[in-house]
């Protein structure tokens, strides 16, 4: 918990119901450097800078609307495995993983964030059905 803490020191984000309660993730404790969020202003999402790539690669996997109760964390791993193995124009052609696997490897082993090989990549929902089928082919590292 107060890992979390450390790692992410201010959260930027917008009004969604997933953030609602700042108490929640603010509250860290007496002796816990404090977790700060704070929210885009209402219809101003490009307050939030690349940020929203990354939704638009949530959406690949999990269409708009549906819960996300359904998934266990470590779906939520393998689906960012792979999006944060996709190489990105805004790092030169470096992938997320790369950029802070050179920053702050200590958060990689963490959070079990592993890079993907570029050519086992999957990008679309087939890698949910995929990991629900049969756990044996999937690409986690």
């Amino acid at each position: 918990y107060e890992k979390f803490h450390e790692l992410f020191p201010i959260i930027l984000t917008d009004n969604g119901v997933e953030f609602s309660r700042p108490d929640i993730i603010e509250n860290n404790g007496t002796h816990v450097y404090p977790t700060k969020l704070f929210y885009c202003d209402p219809g101003h999402s490009e307050q939030k800078g690349k940020i929203e790539n990354n939704h638009e690669y949530i959406r690949r996997y999990i269409t708009k609307g549906k819960s996300f109760d359904q998934y266990e964390q470590d779906t939520f791993t393998l689906m960012f495995n792979h999006i944060n193995s996709t190489s990105r124009e805004l790092f030169d052609g470096k992938t997320p993983y790369e950029v802070m696997k050179f920053f702050n490897p200590e958060f990689m082993n963490y959070f079990n964030i592993h890079e993907i090989e570029k050519t086992k990549v999957i990008l679309n929902y087939k890698l949910l059905k995929q990991k629900k089928n049969d756990n044996s082919n999937i690409s986690y590292h």
